[in-house]
């Protein structure tokens, strides 16, 4: 609850690495000056002990060198970097914990509800690298590890990632969002809007679990998406595209010491793709995508029941760069074309689509450099005779030597044959890999039949193939060898996801007693082994839900993470999913209003709607056109973006006239566009209270007067509100039933004759009754405490809390 303006240095920041469970809750951290220019520099200081978050190099608002604290419900605004986790600078810790921790790979906390916006550089960001694991670290043992703890695999070599999620975090206007090096963490319910890089990711990897998605009902809008160049199966799930975006496939790849082959496998589940750019993606060509690979799909479930809002023109699945020519090849070209045939060569950057799955066959090799590295061919019969063939293509990062080998991207089928080539054979002791096991953990196992020279293979080889040893992270990948595919090493052991719980915010339940939580409204904190509430949630055992009272239907409470405990109450306490309007984002009026199919309807409140017309159509319903007047259509050979009042004459002819009235009268002359009276320097008066609404905003210079909401409908300008009258009346949660907007019945509904609240039903004598001048709760009742006859009341001139009291 700390606000922290022009701080020099870092606003706050957690600096030696042992540090576990710390809570740094509902700050704002606000940084005033450009960091660019040579005035102040943004917030920054140098001289201090710690160059990066005080400096010019890594200015901060939030900064840690460790992952095992909460950042919960906080502000950054116009600092160089927002929320900044960058253990790389203490891999091992700093000060006294020094060689005492390995930071890199410590528990995720809990991080959610965050705001970073206005950065200069990152947002929300994992720098450098983060693969958290499974570490028991505790606050007995000072935070401090060990090698044990610490190690990339078990005994029986399965990686020890610990599969984390941040939640429910905002970035807006940044220039990067996400992460460098960052496996085993999924971005959930993340906002990413209007910021140069909507995402920026260099590695990751498969998630530990072996079936959560990397990002996870995120809104992407306005801006790129650098996407990880590996390793291995990246899925994008019930994610929102919107606006102007660009897809960049395999970012930073053997760029410095990233890059894992640069041949990821992009999996989309239920994408809603509402991209408005022409083009949507770039394959990243030249030093960055030497081994032109990377391949974007459908998951299986989305092939059987296509979104609505595809990807993907109808009828394919996947999607590769163009060089990989010899897919055209196949089953007579009727599987895989170019973009191009399809008129989409600007939208896919001259990629391939394919109508059957893409999947990665990947070998890593040892010490090999590019300009002897030989070739390897892959060679795709069909019932024995060859069809087509094509070279894998050769990586190596020479400051990362482990990160070598060949790659390509494949058609998943058993229709085929794939026989890999190399004069020689492949060595026993090169890994070879097929696809990803959580495509047979979550959807269906991708199957081929694959012949390596030099191996023996079994009939089949999946998806499911041997995955030990191989990598754990970036730094922790390929010291074992002899592993993955046609080695006689066994599948990995079956997953089902449906039994997997999946990736979440920091939580032990086992550290506290059984049952002591309540798991809908609190936590059990893994340091303290307490029960926390949620944020949103307060009191003794977090029985008040501070959005209790926002009673948001088609909507989203926003004050869930503004750090109160007191019930909300703003006419703004939520936040309407799209068509829906009102309060408590219970009424659709669009139903019932097409804008005459001229226009897209938006509604304002319950009842009240504004379109948005089509060019070339006017009024508040769209029902005004100057088509059939004028020549053709809109713009009618005239202006299509007028500034001013846009005329077109009958036959043809143009004019753009200050006055909007010029032509008034006149049938040779048409307004298609600015009519009526100016609406740019008017701002139509909103009602104090959420019961009167303004039916729509100005039209041609003119504000339309407020109405009344229908009586008993929720309101939010007073606790637990309902509409009387057009004024907001609050009342205790126990004294309303709150209104169902499905249910005619209900006591609270104005269209049910015997509601209490319905003007049209006379009073109720019944003494209960809310509309019964003996009950406590009606302000017609001298003792209500609504009553100026109350001395309750802070109207009554006898309340001391009444500025006009005589006491």
């Amino acid at each position: 609850n700390n606000v922290l303006w022009d701080v020099r240095g870092a606003g706050i920041y957690i600096e030696d690495g042992n540090e576990l469970g710390n809570y740094v809750e509902y700050n704002a951290v606000i940084c005033p000056w450009p960091f660019e220019g040579n005035v102040m520099n943004g917030c920054t200081i140098p001289g201090t002990d710690n160059g990066e978050a005080d400096t010019s190099a890594d200015h901060s608002a939030y900064w840690s060198v460790t992952h095992s604290n909460h950042f919960i419900g906080n502000r950054a605004a116009g600092s160089f970097n927002g929320l900044f986790f960058e253990p790389q600078e203490g891999p091992r810790g700093r000060g006294f914990a020094l060689n005492k921790v390995c930071t890199i790979y410590l528990p995720l906390g809990r991080v959610e509800g965050n705001v970073c916006h206005s950065h200069s550089r990152f947002g929300t960001y994992f720098v450098s690298n983060d693969w958290p694991r499974q570490i028991d670290t505790t606050l007995a043992l000072n935070g401090y590890t060990n090698a044990t703890m610490c190690a990339p695999f078990d005994a029986e070599g399965y990686e020890r990632g610990r599969s984390s999620a941040i939640s429910n975090n905002v970035d807006y206007h940044n220039t990067f969002v996400g992460g460098y090096g960052l496996g085993d963490v999924q971005f959930r319910d993340h906002t990413s809007i209007s910021c140069l890089n909507l995402i920026y990711h260099k590695e990751s990897k498969n998630f530990n679990d072996g079936c959560s998605s990397i990002y996870l009902d995120y809104h992407f809008e306005d801006g790129q998406m650098l996407l990880p160049s590996g390793h291995g199966t990246l899925i994008f799930e019930n994610n929102v595209f919107r606006g102007p975006l660009l897809f960049e496939s395999n970012h930073h790849c053997n760029e410095g010491s990233t890059g894992f082959l640069c041949n990821p496998q992009y999996i989309f589940v239920n994408p809603d793709w509402q991209a408005t750019s022409t083009k949507w993606l770039t394959w990243n060509d030249g030093k960055n995508n030497p081994t032109h690979g990377s391949s974007y799909s459908l998951s299986p479930d989305d092939v059987a029941n296509p979104p609505e809002h595809n990807f993907f023109p109808p009828g394919y699945q996947s999607l590769c760069h163009g060089i990989h020519t010899y897919l055209l090849a196949l089953d007579g070209g009727a599987t895989c074309v170019t973009a191009a045939s399809l008129g989409l060569a600007e939208r896919y950057e001259n990629g391939i689509l394919c109508k059957k799955p893409l999947r990665r066959l990947e070998i890593w090799t040892q010490n090999l450099v590019a300009a002897s590295a030989g070739a390897v061919t892959v060679q795709v019969s069909v019932g024995g005779s060859e069809v087509a063939s094509s070279l894998m293509y050769f990586t190596s990062v020479p400051s990362a030597p482990r990160k070598q080998g060949f790659t390509l991207p494949i058609i998943s089928s058993l229709d085929y044959q794939y026989r890999v080539m190399r004069a020689g054979g492949i060595p026993a002791s090169w890994i070879i890999e097929f696809s990803d096991p959580v495509m047979g953990n979550r959807f269906v196992v991708d199957r081929i039949h694959l012949q390596v020279d030099g191996r023996t293979c079994p009939e089949t080889t999946s998806s499911q193939h041997d995955r030990r040893f191989i990598l754990s992270s970036a730094e922790d990948s390929f010291t074992t060898y002899n592993r993955g595919a046609c080695t006689g090493n066994p599948d990995m052991p079956p997953i089902t996801c449906s039994q997997v719980s999946p990736p979440a915010l920091m939580n032990c339940p086992h550290e506290c007693a059984a049952g002591s939580c309540n798991g809908a409204n609190q936590y059990c904190d893994c340091f303290s082994g307490q029960c926390l509430c949620k944020p949103g949630f307060s009191g003794p055992s977090c029985e008040t839900d501070i959005c209790s009272s926002a009673r948001c239907v088609h909507g989203q409470c926003l004050a869930r993470y503004l750090g109160g405990s007191l019930p909300v109450a703003t006419d703004a306490a939520c936040m309407c999913e799209e068509g829906w309007g009102g309060s408590s984002c219970d009424a659709n009026p669009c139903t019932a209003n097409s804008c005459n199919g001229n226009g897209k309807c938006v509604p304002t409140s319950e009842t009240t709607f504004t379109c948005d017309c089509n060019p070339g159509y006017q009024g508040l319903s769209c029902d005004t056109t100057c088509v059939g007047i004028c020549r053709g259509s809109f713009p009618f050979s005239c202006d299509s973006k007028p500034t001013k009042p846009a005329f077109c004459q009958r036959g043809s002819g143009c004019d753009y006239p200050t006055d909007p009235n010029k032509y008034n009268g006149n049938n040779n002359w048409c307004c298609y566009a600015n009519c009526g009276a100016s609406c740019d320097n008017v701002v139509c008066p909103q009602p104090d209270d959420d019961c009167m609404v303004v039916n729509g905003g100005c039209y041609r210079g003119v504000c339309p007067a407020p109405v009344a909401r229908p009586n008993g409908v929720v309101c939010h300008s007073a606790p637990w509100g309902i509409c009387v009258d057009g004024t907001c009346v609050g009342n205790a949660p126990e004294d309303i039933i709150v209104p169902n907007p499905n249910n005619p019945t209900t006591a609270s509904n104005p269209n049910n004759p015997t509601t209490a609240s319905n003007p049209n039903n006379p009073p109720n004598p019944n003494p209960t009754s809310t509309s019964s001048t003996n009950n406590p709760n009606n302000p017609n009742n001298p003792t209500s405490t609504s009553s100026t006859n109350n001395p309750n009341n802070p109207n009554n001139p006898n309340n001391p809390n009444n500025p006009t009291s005589t006491s």
